[in-house]
């Protein structure tokens, strides 16, 4: 077996394929010790919604709101620190907790909505109109 395993149980097939891999894990004390965790299953951003997110922080960086010149990616980081929750990292030198900004990819599909809401509640108080898909379907 390899070192890691999802199982998202949709069907008593899935369950009992679950407790068939759990009871083959090898017991004894010569072999590594196993680790199993069983939590709601929650939907990660979708592919849809991270292009959309993109494509958000392209327009915003070519409008220089508040005349601030940033990239893409630096309005990625500007806009997790503003709207996500901080995550604790140590810092391996001094050993001090750092809040460092919340990673979005581990963001489910609700949680990925409520922050792209956000972006766009801020844009339109800076007078930036974002693109959304219904508003591209007569290019097609």
């Amino acid at each position: 077996m390899t070192d890691s395993k999802t199982i998202i149980l949709r069907s008593s097939e899935q369950s009992d394929y679950a407790v068939k891999l759990i009871n083959g894990l090898p017991k004894d004390h010569t072999n590594p010790k196993w680790t199993v965790t069983i939590e709601k299953y929650s939907k990660q951003r979708s592919t849809a919604q991270n292009s959309l997110y993109w494509k958000w922080l392209e327009v915003i960086s070519s409008c220089k709101p508040k005349n601030i010149l940033m990239t893409r990616e630096k309005w990625h980081y500007a806009f997790a620190i503003m709207f996500l929750e901080p995550v604790e990292i140590p810092d391996l030198k001094t050993g001090e907790i750092r809040h460092c900004p919340q990673s979005t990819k581990g963001l489910n599909t609700g949680k990925f909505t409520e922050y792209l809401n956000q972006i766009e509640e801020w844009s339109i108080g800076e007078g930036i109109i974002l693109p959304h898909p219904d508003d591209l379907i007569w290019c097609k």
